[in-house]
């Protein structure tokens, strides 16, 4: 701007100053006549016109700057048009025209030049055009100038940001989802008016999220393309959480109506009635003020300037309203409008931050401080009278903190005599709200100091204008209140020296009120107020009422006749004048004086409310102490006048005294944003004060850095869980370091109940307690309160004894003393007996914990002895039990109390006991006495001292009933102390719901009213002296946390880490629900299986205590009848967890990956002594519940694993596979995905370990159902021989067309013949015609059993060296029937499966037994068989073949099929185990299965030599199968099969050669160590013509030592053997197997040496394939009626994942799954349905949990590691398992990962051995199945578990130290 502008504008400013002090008659200073004289001097000699442009206004006038710029061109051109005309005519101008033009001429320069300079404002230097540019190219310049384009950006943002700030949700989730989204555009928007913008394109950018947002809020329906379009952009490109769009997308977003007009709201108060009046009768006022917020004159409400370029106007002509006023004289002289003196602070000018400002706050009274400066913030002008009205506020209380902001220098002081007295902000206060932090402390808008304008000069007339509108806005608050008016709306203008102010209900925005004042000392302010009034009047159709204020009534008067003209038809009869100098309203119509009344209605009906006469009943009243409600955030804090007086309160309940109370206590939300410590204060606020020590005490428990904060709150409230003792002493060791308001809250709370206290005698620093904390801020906010402390305190010290001992809840009549000792004999009786003499049943096992527990409650001890005192009521021994009680449990000092018990002293009486038990014990070892047994024995020994403590004490009052000065004392100052609490109570309540206090303040209060209450019922009465006892009672009516026997909570974890068991948890679970009523809970304890019977007897007692009306009989009868079978549920849900455990293990759910230790060991750890503490508590309900919690984490954290896998599976999916099919890769990726989905990480593993193997389906292995074909149609086989009482064979068809209709004839006519003997040759056929090989020489009649027909069977073995084909692998009656035969056992008659077990026990558990029962079992009968056969029947199997099961075989006769049929019929409804685990047994034929290659390979002349692999694999089973095959064949093949375990080369060379003499292969025995001879020996008996042997297999096992001793002679025995070989093709082969490939291992020194060890093929061992071990399981498990469903495939690739293939291991499990159904629960099958048995979950789990199964896994697995004495395998799997520890398991590791770990490790074996080889080590790793390949060269473990078998980090480092070089 132009230099010489802005002197003339600063000497202009400074000479308006000194003629402004000169109109008041005020001299100037000799420096301000100077200053003025200097600034003039230099001003330059040219003429100056002042150019006024305000910041930011220059783009708004520049139109109208061109507009008169244009008016003055058109101007000089007609003045210049007509000098023309004159002169051409031959004129001279006139003087005058010449004077016009120049002015014309001038104007128009200074509009050029004004235009010029808004250029230079607004333009960059590279924008502004050239000088002397036309005017129209400045003005494109500043239209289009960079600068003007970012101000209407900026300012379009602006607008957006507020907008939506101002949108809300009545939907809480959809409004905290857009929270932090507004606070950030409330920052930006901030920073914006701050000025703190460095880049427009960041600004921009950040305000996309908002306008976008806006946008889509405006947006008609977002159900469309660009709709959905701008929902995804606000998720994709600006991160709005779906909560946002879908509140959108809802339409559950708004802008508040008074967010949507141009008007601003500047408060919300909520004005509460005097405490008579209903809740309904509270309102809301609303004002709304479009006014600057500084008392000058500033924008109207149309944010127009009002001082209108003050310089231009000087000149400018008045209003006509201005220029009537004007000649009226309505002015006045400033000192005509009273006498003005102001209270100005000198700490206005200290150092200002918002430190200092909130910590200014913090020294006064903190909530009434907030309440101020809202007022302020809101109305600019207050009285403490206003701060009555508004916000019950005492008056002595607002004078007192109006004072202290006074002289903090916050608000000034103004009294103007006549009129009052007011106050209004100062400079510091402004400065102060535009710092955030201060602004959000007191909570008010920032400020900007562009916003807060100028103070306004302190003149009389500006102080009477507003102390005359804060007089006229008191009386409408009133009014307002007194109709009802739930909340209105208001417009004001506040000028220096004149104000308007208009009102109206919101409801009716027709009929409005007008309050306006002028008090002028000059005609400045005259037309903008009334162009503003009009303004005004227009926008409304009626106007209830016009009320002027001024000077005087006659100035008044004459105002209002000009203001009548602006609104002639609005203002009738409705004027009304107010006179400040007299303080009086008059009628304008007829100038009388007129009540306040009668212009405001209702404030008669408020003036009588608000001073009610105080009734009886509402006199002392502790007001409902009401939590936090919804909707409530416009209310603002509430005060009473605490003169009122208070009358003592008799009955005032606390809501955890009775249970209905407790039943409807509200829940807490808790947010997941707030700390512990802001829960801790919800707790408080929320009035659930029992939550809160039990919170802090559970943290404590872990971390003791909250012990501290814990001990606060216990004394606070007088936690039962703590013993609280209080003196003196205790509270000063409770002092906190570091104060806050909740802190020093807790310690008046602790000094309340200290100064009550009479716990400790002569307590002589009880006053040095009181100084501390009497200067407590909440001590001095409320004078009730001190007047407490005080008053206690006083008492305490004056009589040497806490005003408890006086309390009237210990006075008892004699009658009443009679009857509690009776109460209290009555239990000294029962704990006697139950407990004493009968001791009580334990249910903990610990024989230390019994023995202590008989030793302290001996009959003969001093507990026994003194509990019978007490029951016999001996009086004359009181003073002994006394002084037992005073010696061992209550520290010296400490009066004889059940809140006296040391915890300490208690704890060290018990252990004198355990010390003796110990000492009875044979081990000694020492135990623990921790967790629930602590516990049971504290709660039973404190029982016992509770009883006779409070004998004691009865005895005392029965035999003292003289009063002392302490009772005539307490007596005297009973009354007003009742008083003082009560009205202490009543206003610490009042001030507790205020919004504006912090929680931390309110939970402190509440925690002081929580401790006033207590004593004032302790006083009055009404305290039960129970109460204490069952303080935690709240928490039984959920189920989230469990209480002891002493009703205190139980906090012990047993050490689980489970989020969900965490008793903070659990608490905060308690505190967001609502309390269940009495009965209901119960029902749900005991009928709907909730199950804590514990707990069900602690609220059976707790009710019963309080007297609630409940039948306690009953409820007793049913814990007592339910609780066994809780107990028997919850055992047999932990067998089901255990399970469920092992289920989690086998899927590879439980990572020990980051674990020090074995997870689901220590999982099974917690639970079981979870599981002792539930037995001795009988809160079953709550153990299931934390095996729940268990599996439920289990799961949780189990999805970590899912990334690993599916990363293994994109790799796999990403390979090409040599043949495998798109769609067969496809299928596998599908299985895979699967398994991952359903968490079976171990199926998952499998499959990926398998991937380049083809798959087996689901049939290729069960191609006939016989049984479900056979159940299925049961009642067609079944009908037509159920009833019949002729023979079978009359019953079926004599139709034989067929080769199959023939064979079931002649099966029918062999059948029982009804009624008579059956005969051994209709026996014979009927067998044969089973498929059974028998004749008349195998069947054998026996004696009758139990007098039925009896044979024994045995079965004709295949002859001529031919191999018997077994069908089904049932032994029992294939080659089990060969050896040992079986017993058929006829039976006629009908029989139920009952009698048939019946029968079957007395027949016997000899032999196998196959029943003819010529009668039909219907189909339940027939099931009930089947289980009854399993569960009650030894290992024997019996069938029984019956009418039903011949009908079947007849009509679907096949003779080839006919034997697998049978044995499908009847075998399921028998029990057999065709399995055969145990290596060391003989595995019949039937049961080998698989293994098809390896076994021709062995038995071939020309297949394999060498035979390796794993231990437990089954090399030797296939080498006696390949024995049995060859040895004596049909063609005179031999074979013999030596094991030479451990024999080297010699000793092996004499046991063959003795072995061949032994088997008659050798006609001679050869006892030789030369295998030279040997060789010769088997050559020479295979070229023998007689007793020619074709082929000789020489099978020889175990052999590694051997082959191992072999080296050493350069291999030279395999030399020989295989010279055997060369008699002739096909005559002999040799099989040599052994753990490792010695092809590969010894190959180079083979090769050195020329051996025909090179030359030999070699043949790998390794677990079953697929296809193989599902042969295995399933077929044999088929013929036993189970089955996996189709749709439970993943089950079987689980079992034999889990047995790692390996057929041993294949063959456990199965049996296992049989064994399982022996069992009582049937394996959980239900036998109405079974057979068929479907396999699920529940039966693997079984299986798992299985200790012994488990066991064979780990011992077969760490078999197959260590193979030998070098421990290769073994060293490998741990390196490997190291790297899993270290680095995890994504890609997997090579062998040169591995060298290089055992180098870094200093493993030698590992470090030194060769590649190939330890490449060639991983290989068999893999081929064992142990390892996995992930790619050409890296390996994982094949099986998550196998990792974890081999240990936890530590195990695993210390297993590799054993390997370690020193």
């Amino acid at each position: 701007m132009n230099k010489d502008i802005i002197t003339y504008e600063k000497t202009k400013e400074d000479i308006l100053k000194a003629k402004a002090k000169l109109t008041n008659s005020e001299l100037l200073t000799e420096g301000e006549v100077s200053t003025l004289l200097e600034e003039i001097g230099k001003l330059p000699d040219k003429e100056i016109i002042p150019v006024a442009i305000s910041e930011g206004e220059s783009n708004l006038n520049i139109d109208e700057l061109i507009s008169e710029f244009n008016s003055y061109a058109d101007g000089s051109t007609s003045k210049l048009g007509e000098m023309l005309s004159i002169i051409s005519e031959g004129r001279i101008p006139s003087a005058d025209l010449r004077e016009e033009l120049n002015n014309v001429i001038k104007n128009l320069c200074n509009k050029y030049e004004i235009v010029k300079n808004v250029a230079e404002t607004e333009l960059c230097k590279e924008e502004m055009p050239e000088d002397g540019s036309p005017i129209s190219v400045y003005y494109n310049a500043i239209k289009n100038s960079k600068f003007a384009l970012i101000n209407k950006k900026i300012k379009e943002i602006e607008i957006t940001l507020s907008r939506f700030i101002s949108v809300q949700s009545l939907i809480a989730k959809y409004a905290i989802a857009l929270e932090p989204l507004q606070k950030e555009a409330k920052a930006l928007l901030g920073r914006i008016g701050d000025g703190d913008i460095s880049d427009i394109e960041e600004i921009t950018e950040e305000a996309g999220g908002p306008e976008l947002f806006m946008k889509a809020l405006e947006c008609e329906d977002l159900n469309t393309d660009d709709g959905n379009d701008m929902l995804d952009n606000l998720i994709d490109n600006f991160s709005y959480p779906l909560y946002v769009t879908r509140g959108l997308l809802s339409k559950s977003y708004f802008i508040p109506d008074d967010s949507k007009t141009e008007e601003k709201s500047i408060d919300k108060i909520t004005i509460k009635q005097d405490n008579s009046k209903s809740k309904d009768a509270e309102q809301t006022h609303k004002e709304v003020s479009t006014f600057d917020r500084k008392e000058e004159a500033t924008v109207n409400a149309h944010g127009e300037d009002d001082v209108n370029k003050k310089e231009a106007k000087l000149e400018k002509e008045y209003t006509a309203f201005t220029k009537a006023i004007e000649e009226k004289k309505v002015v006045l002289e400033d000192d005509k409008f009273g006498f003005l003196t102001a209270e100005i602070s000198s700490s206005e000018t200290k150092k200002l931050s918002a430190s200092v400002f909130t910590n200014d706050m913090r020294k006064g009274n903190v909530k009434a401080l907030k309440s101020i400066i809202q007022q302020l913030n809101n109305f600019m002008i207050l009285s403490p009278e206003l701060l009555k009205i508004r916000f019950n506020m005492p008056v002595d209380v607002a004078e007192l903190n109006l004072d202290f902001l006074q002289k903090k220098g916050y608000i000034r002081k103004y009294k103007i005599i006549p009129g009052g007295e007011f106050y209004c902000s100062s400079p510091r206060l402004e400065k102060s709200l535009t710092y955030k932090d201060a602004a959000k402390f007191v909570g008010v808008r920032q400020l900007h100091a562009d916003t807060m304008g100028e103070l306004i000069e302190d003149k009389a007339s500006s102080a009477s204008a507003r102390m005359s509108l804060l007089k006229l806005y008191t009386n409408t608050v009133l009014n307002h209140i007194g109709a009802e008016i739930k909340q209105s709306s208001s417009n004001n203008m506040v000028m220096a020296e004149s104000f308007i102010f208009r009102t109206y209900d919101s409801s009716n925005t027709d009929d409005v009120e007008f309050l306006v004042g002028a008090f002028w000392t000059n005609y400045d302010e005259a037309d903008n107020f009334s162009k503003n009034l009009k303004k005004l009047f227009e926008e409304n159709k009626n106007i209830n009422s016009f009320v002027f204020a001024a000077v005087n009534k006659e100035t008044a008067k004459m105002i209002v006749e000009e203001i009548i003209k602006l609104a002639p038809n609005k203002l009738k009869d409705n004027v009304y004048l107010y006179s400040a100098d007299e303080g009086k309203y008059y009628s304008y119509k007829d100038n009388e004086e007129v009540n306040v009344k009668n212009i405001w209605k209702c404030l008669k009906k408020d003036e009588e409310e608000n001073d009610p006469a105080e009734t009886e009943e509402t006199k002392g009243e502790i007001p409902k102490i009401e939590g936090n409600k919804e909707n409530n955030s416009d209310i603002q804090p509430q005060f009473e006048d605490k003169h009122q007086t208070q009358k003592e309160v008799e009955t005032v309940k606390s809501e955890i005294n009775k249970a209905e109370t407790a039943k409807v206590e509200p829940p807490m939300v808790v947010s997941c944003e707030q700390n512990n410590e802001e829960i801790v204060h919800k707790f408080f606020i929320n009035k659930k004060y029992y939550c809160a020590p039990a919170y802090v005490r559970a943290l404590a428990i872990k971390d003791t850095s909250w012990n501290d904060l814990y001990e606060r709150i216990a004394y606070a409230v007088n936690d039962p869980m703590k013993h609280c003792t209080y003196s003196a002493d205790t509270v000063f060791d409770l002092v906190p370091d570091v104060h806050s308001d909740f802190s020093d809250d807790l310690m008046v709370a602790i000094g309340i109940r200290t100064f009550f206290s009479n716990q400790v005698r002569y307590d002589f620093n009880i006053k040095a307690v009181y100084n501390a904390i009497k200067d407590y801020t909440v001590v001095r906010d409320y004078p009730a309160l001190s007047n407490v402390l005080y008053k206690l305190v006083e008492f305490k010290d004056s009589q040497k004894k806490g005003m408890d001992a006086y309390a009237d809840y210990h006075a008892k009549s004699a009658a009443q003393l009679d009857e509690e000792v009776k109460n209290v004999q009555q239990e000294a009786k029962i704990f006697y007996e139950s407990t004493i003499l009968a001791k009580k049943q334990e249910k903990a096992s610990q024989r230390r914990f019994l023995e202590t527990k008989k030793l302290l409650f001996n009959v003969n001890g001093d507990i026994g002895q003194f509990i019978k005192v007490v029951a016999d009521d001996d009086k004359d021994m009181q003073p002994l039990v006394v002084d037992f009680l005073q010696k061992n449990f209550v520290k010296e000092g400490n009066t004889l109390a059940e809140d006296t018990i040391d915890a300490e002293m208690l704890w060290d009486f018990i252990m004198k006991y355990w010390d003796k038990a110990g000492d009875k014990m044979m081990m000694k070892l020492r135990a623990d006495l921790m967790s629930h047994l602590r516990s049971n024995i504290v709660n039973s020994t404190t029982k016992a001292l509770q009883i006779m403590i409070r004998w004691c004490n009865l005895v005392d009052k029965i035999n003292d009933q003289t009063e002392d000065e302490g009772s005539i004392a307490y007596k005297k100052v009973r009354k007003n102390i009742l008083t003082d609490i009560a009205e202490a109570v009543k206003d610490i309540s009042e001030n507790v719901n205020d919004d504006n206090i912090t929680d931390d303040e309110k939970a402190g209060l509440e925690a002081i009213i929580y401790a006033l209450t207590d004593i004032l019922h302790c006083i009055n009465g009404s305290y039960e002296e129970s109460e204490r006892k069952y303080f935690y009672a709240p928490f039984l009516f959920t189920d989230d946390v469990l209480l002891d026997e002493g009703f205190c909570p139980d906090l012990e974890v047993h050490g689980a880490e489970v989020s969900e068991l965490q008793p903070e948890y659990r608490i905060l679970e308690h505190a967001s629900k609502n309390l269940e009523d009495s009965e209901l809970r119960l029902k749900a304890i005991l009928e709907d299986g909730g199950d804590d019977f514990g707990t069900a007897r602690l609220i059976v007692e707790y009710l019963a205590a309080i007297g609630t009306d409940i039948n306690i009989k009953k409820y007793e009868t049913m814990i007592n009848a339910s609780e066994e079978y809780a107990k028997e549920t919850a055992d047999l849900k932990k067998e089901q967890f255990i399970g469920e455990l092992e289920l989690a293990q086998s899927y590879g759910q439980i990572d020990n990956s980051n674990s020090s230790e074995d997870k689901k060991e220590k999982i099974l750890q917690i639970v079981d002594a979870w599981y002792e503490g539930t037995v001795d508590s009988s809160n079953y309900g709550f153990f299931a519940r934390v095996m729940d919690s268990y599996i439920a984490e289990i799961r949780k954290e189990s999805k970590s694993r899912e990334k690993n896998l599916l990363e293994q599976l994109e790799t796999f999916r990403g390979r090409s596979l040599k043949g495998i099919s798109t769609d067969e890769k496809e299928k596998k990726i599908k299985k895979i995905q699967s398994a991952i989905e359903q968490q079976n990480y171990t199926v998952a593993e499998d499959l990926l370990a398998r991937v380049d193997q083809p798959d087996a389906d689901h049939d290729d292995v069960i191609e006939e159902n016989f049984l479900k074909e056979f159940l299925a149609d049961y009642n067609d086989y079944y009908k037509p021989v159920a009833m019949s009482q002729t023979s079978f064979a009359t019953l079926v068809s004599n139709r034989t067309r067929n080769k199959e209709e023939r064979g079931g004839k002649r099966l029918a006519d062999n059948w029982l013949p009804g009624g008579s003997k059956l005969g051994k040759d209709r026996l014979v056929g009927l067998l044969n015609g089973f498929g059974f090989k028998v004749d008349s020489n195998s069947v054998q009649e026996q004696g009758q059993v139990v007098r039925f027909e009896n044979y024994n069977v045995r079965t004709i073995k295949a002859t001529n060296g031919k191999r018997e084909i077994y069908t089904h692998p049932i032994a029992a009656f294939g080659s089990g029937a060969e050896e040992e035969g079986f017993r058929v056992v006829c039976i006629n008659g009908k029989y139920d499966a009952a009698g048939l077990i019946d029968l079957m026990k007395q027949i016997g558990n000899a032999k196998h037994t196959m029943i003819l029962l010529d009668c039909a079992l219907d189909k339940p009968e027939r099931r009930i068989l089947a289980r009854k056969s399993k569960t009650e029947l030894g290992d024997k199997l019996f069938v029984v073949i019956d009418r039903t099961v011949m009908m079947y075989m007849v009509k679907n006769y096949d003779e080839t099929k006919a034997k697998r049929m049978l044995m499908s019929l009847i075998v399921p409804f028998g029990y057999y185990q065709p399995y055969v685990w145990e290596s060391s047994n003989v595995m019949p034929p039937e049961i080998f299965m698989g293994r098809k290659h390896e076994l021709e390979s062995i038995e071939s002349p020309t297949g394999a030599n060498i035979v390796y692999g794993g231990r437990q694999l089954g090399k030797s089973a296939l080498l006696k199968k390949a024995k049995a095959d060859i040895d004596k064949d049909e063609n005179g093949d031999r074979a013999v099969l030596v094991e030479i375990k451990g024999l080297n080369y010699e000793t092996a060379a004499k046991k063959i050669g003795h072995a061949l003499y032994d088997e008659g292969v050798l006609t001679e025995d050869v006892t030789t160590t030369d295998w030279d001879e040997l060789s010769r020996a088997i050559r020479k008996r295979l070229q023998t013509e007689k007793n020619r042997i074709q082929y000789l297999l020489l099978l020889l096992d175990e052999a590694d030592a051997f082959i191992e001793s072999c080296e050493a002679i350069n291999y030279q025995p395999f030399d020989a053997l295989k010279e055997i070989q060369s008699i002739g093709a096909g005559r002999f082969k040799f099989v040599i197997a052994g753990l490792r490939n010695i092809v590969r291992f010894k190959r180079d020194a083979a090769l050195g040496n020329n051996s025909v060890l090179t030359h030999l093929e070699a043949m790998t061992v390794k677990p079953f394939k697929p296809a193989e071990a599902r042969e295995l399981m399933e077929i044999p498990l088929h013929y036993l009626g189970l089955e996996f469903p189709k749709e439970k495939e993943s089950l079987m690739t689980l079992i034999l994942a889990t047995t790692n293939y390996f057929p041993g291991l294949i063959q456990m499990y199965c049996a296992k799954l049989l064994t399982a159904m022996r069992s009582k629960d049937y394996a959980g099958y239900d036998e109405a349905d079974t057979p068929v048995y479907e396999i699920s979950e529940d039966h693997i789990k079984k299986v798992l949990a299985d200790s012994e199964f488990t066991n064979q896994i780990r011992e077969k697995f760490f078999i197959t590691l260590k193979l030998d004495e070098d421990n290769y395998y073994y060293l490998i799997a741990l390196i490997m398992a190291y790297l899993y520890h270290s680095n995890g398991y994504n890609e997997g590791y090579s062998s040169t990962d591995i060298k290089e770990t055992g180098k870094n490790l200093e493993i030698t074996k590992i470090a030194k051995l060769d590649d190939d080889k330890l490449l060639a080590f991983m290989e068999e790793l893999r081929e064992l199945n142990v390892l996995r390949s992930t790619d050409d060269s890296h390996y994982l473990f094949s099986k998550f578990s196998f990792f974890q078998m081999m240990g936890t980090s530590s195990e695993v480092d210390d297993k590799l130290v054993e390997y370690m070089e020193d």
